[in-house]
């Protein structure tokens, strides 16, 4: 069965460690959410997901000493 988890915006910010600001670049790449209200809404495996691709496509882009 798929995971159903949803993530607030602070939720994944806070496992995940990054800032509010780098979500919202997240989001403005294209990455779905959801808005209920005030509040944005995120799958944890799509955000999980999007963060490993930019933390491998950051590490192969960084010059080796």
């Amino acid at each position: 069965m798929p995971d159903d988890t949803w993530w607030t915006k602070q939720q994944a910010c806070r496992h995940l460690g990054i800032s509010a600001r780098q979500f919202e670049y997240y989001v403005a790449d294209g990455m779905p959410v959801v808005k209920i209200g005030r509040q944005v809404h995120v799958r944890r495996t799509i955000i999980q997901a999007e963060y490993r691709t930019r933390r491998l496509r950051q590490k192969g882009t960084r010059a080796t000493p």
